[in-house]
Parts: structure tokens; C-alpha cells; sequence
């Protein structure tokens, strides 16, 4: 009977130390958005450096969910083409860099931004374009790219989940 009494003794203490330790680690838990969720994209491009030598052509991306139609505010596009029933692309204005920041609508599963600099008439000029990307505001990607020369390679591309 002794080691009967132990037993649940323990045990209890087992399922107590478990229940509370459970208890403990769901307090105060902030939870993340699977990334398979769609949401809303910011990006941010700021350009330093000798940027008025340069062109740039701008180029994003959406993979959306089924049934949406997608749109990006804050530039201005020439062309949206339809991919297929989740894709679509957005040409922007080529245009010389310049501070921009646009907004994607809802719905919006991954993002992809892509920038092709060219110099304009000169062979040198060293410039750094900055891109920071927001997912429901929250920074999901920040990275400067840098170019230099005609030499360089000239395209950016950024995709985020």
C-alpha cells in the first residue's frame, strides 16, 4: 500500500510540473504568421550614391491567393500581366532612382521586386539602392545592393514569403 501511495505521490507531481511548465510557456507567446499566409507588402527603396547617372526599370511580382487580383499602389505601372490564376506582374515607369515606396493589396502570398539599373551615357558612377520589405509591418527583408560600374551586374531581386 506504501508503494502505491508513492507512486501517485509521484506521479502527480510528474503531471502538475508538466501542466504548469505548459501553462508557463503559452504565456505571454506572441504567435507568428505561417508563412504560407498572404498579407500585405510595403517596400521601401532609398538610393544613395552618384544615382542620376543611372536608369532604372522596376519589375514586381505577386503570387496571390486563388480569386484575387492583386494591385500595387504608390508607383506608377504601366503594364499588370496576368501569369496564370495566382501570378502576376506589375511593370513600373523606367524612370531615374528615386526615393519610392509602394504598397501591395491584400492577399498577396509572396512578393518579388526586381530592378534592372542601367548608366546613362557614362561608364562610371557608383550607386547603392537600399530596399527594406514589410509584411502586414513587420520588416521581413532588409539589404543594400550595390553597383559601380557598366561592368557590374546590373539587376536586383528580392522575394519574400
Amino acid at each position: 500500500m506504501r508503494n502505491k501511495r508513492r507512486i501517485a505521490f509521484y506521479f502527480l507531481i510528474i503531471v502538475l510540473i508538466t501542466v504548469s511548465c505548459t501553462i508557463v510557456n503559452c504565456i505571454g507567446r506572441e504567435d507568428e504568421p505561417s508563412e504560407n499566409e498572404s498579407g500585405t507588402y510595403r517596400v521601401e527603396l532609398k538610393y544613395s550614391g552618384e544615382y542620376q547617372k543611372w536608369t532604372e526599370k522596376l519589375t514586381v511580382s505577386a503570387i496571390v491567393k486563388k480569386n484575387t487580383v492583386p494591385t500595387v499602389s504608390g508607383i506608377d505601372v504601366l503594364s499588370t500581366k496576368k501569369v496564370s490564376d495566382t501570378e502576376y506582374v506589375f511593370e513600373a515607369q523606367e524612370n531615374l532612382p528615386m526615393q519610392k515606396s509602394f504598397t501591395t493589396s491584400a492577399n498577396v502570398k509572396i512578393l518579388s521586386v526586381n530592378g534592372e539599373m542601367h548608366l546613362n551615357n557614362t561608364d562610371s558612377g557608383e550607386m547603392t539602392v537600399g530596399i527594406k520589405v514589410f509584411k502586414d509591418d513587420r520588416l521581413k527583408f532588409e539589404l543594400p545592393f550595390i553597383f559601380k560600374d557598366a561592368g557590374s551586374y546590373p539587376h536586383y531581386n528580392v522575394n519574400v514569403k
